[in-house]
């Protein structure tokens, strides 16, 4: 697991991931705002009304980790905009080192921009 902050907000248990977020729904747009020591802030275009803002904040962190939307899903904080996320995946080193890019990245990660191979 990549170094700094990280061991407040991701935790690493054998294949899963989890990431404690604070989710800003109703956004003018979607995508990562960075992270703070509480966790991961995902600005979330969704209206937390009837779960859509959790449906966009497991689909949008599936496609930037590059990963099928059944491995990632909220363990707690469903009703919260703080919320733990747990990501299922055969690879939790270059999962975690994907996190680790998005929280620093910041505004790279924008849910609408293309999410380029390096």
């Amino acid at each position: 697991m990549a170094s700094g902050d990280a061991g407040r907000w991701l935790s690493r248990s054998g294949n899963r991931l989890r990431i404690e977020v604070l989710a800003r729904p109703s956004a003018s747009r979607s995508g990562c705002l960075g992270v703070e020591a509480r966790g991961l802030v995902m600005a979330l275009h969704a209206p937390p009304e009837g779960g859509r803002a959790n449906d966009e904040l497991v689909e949008i962190l599936a496609r930037i980790l590059r990963l099928p939307r059944a491995s990632v899903r909220i363990v707690r904080g469903a009703s919260s905009r703080r919320k733990t996320i747990e990501i299922a995946t055969a690879d939790p080193d270059r999962v975690a080192a994907r996190v680790e890019e998005l929280a620093h990245g910041g505004s790279r990660a924008r849910a609408g921009s293309p999410d380029r191979p390096r």
